[in-house]
């Protein structure tokens, strides 16, 4: 069904953001870039697994990516300080059991790595979304300009008027 893509296409980008946050914050601690290695892999993984239910929970997954606006810049940005809150623990639980994962290393559950994982990833994922919502936008607008639509005005609608306005265009 053509309602899940948009959704499955910002999971997808926020496993790309997860990916890139984490070679990138590695790198950045660094001071060069450095191979990709497996390691990194796996731990993105992770890393997604928390950034997904975080998401979710917030509903970063379900609203129209044409109407991204600030309160899911708010709803992002929240969830990353949690994202944050989680691997801290999850670091504190590893090293006060003297876990060792055969991907974890303390380079990559540093504190300043963590943080540094968290603010890319948020700032990856509002750029996406923003990429995202731009060019849907686009693609709404040739379709609407391709049919033969009367014009409407909604100001202040936000959403719910983006979803009214969907529901008479497609039942005329």
């Amino acid at each position: 069904n053509s309602k899940y893509i948009p959704i499955l296409l910002l999971i997808f980008l926020d496993f790309i953001s997860a990916l890139l946050s984490v070679y990138f914050s590695a790198s950045f601690i660094q001071i060069n870039f450095i191979p990709y290695l497996n390691l990194f892999f796996y731990y993105s993984c992770l890393f997604f697994i928390i950034i997904f239910f975080i998401n979710f929970y917030f509903g970063n997954y379900t609203y129209l990516n044409r109407s991204f606006a600030i309160d899911n810049i708010k709803s992002l940005i929240y969830g990353s300080i949690l994202i944050f809150v989680i691997l801290y623990i999850f670091k504190n639980i590893l090293e006060f059991n003297n876990i060792n994962l055969y991907f974890w290393d303390n380079y990559f559950l540093s504190i300043k790595n963590i943080f540094n994982q968290t603010v890319l990833f948020c700032l990856l994922s509002i750029i996406s979304r923003i990429v995202v919502s731009r060019i849907s936008l686009i693609i709404v607008n040739r379709k609407i300009n391709n049919k033969d639509f009367k014009e409407y005005i909604l100001y202040g609608a936000g959403r719910s008027g983006l979803a009214l306005l969907d529901n008479i265009k497609n039942n005329n």
